[in-house]
């Protein structure tokens, strides 16, 4: 009876400690790529082909057709920046 006791807190405590090795480990990993607008419309969104082919649509100041930017996955979200 009292084994069966210490494989459930055994279990209880990998189970603890995995969700909080889940939960404190940053998930906001930046990978950086390159990509260059193709398109700008008049309101000022930018369309941003990144080097793995995906399109985005973000708005950019100053940015024109051909530009290089620098793109990044930051917090679930893609961020560039003219480079």
């Amino acid at each position: 009876m009292a084994r069966k006791h210490v494989y459930m807190l055994v279990i209880i405590v990998v189970v603890c400690v995995g969700l909080a090795a889940y939960l404190v480990i940053p998930r906001s990993t930046s990978v950086g790529m390159a990509g260059t607008v193709t398109a700008v419309d008049t309101a000022g969104m930018a369309t941003i082909k990144t080097e793995d082919g995906q399109e985005h649509r973000m708005t950019g100041a100053g940015w024109t057709v051909g530009d290089k930017v620098e793109c990044a996955m930051e917090n679930e979200k893609m961020t560039c920046k003219k480079s």
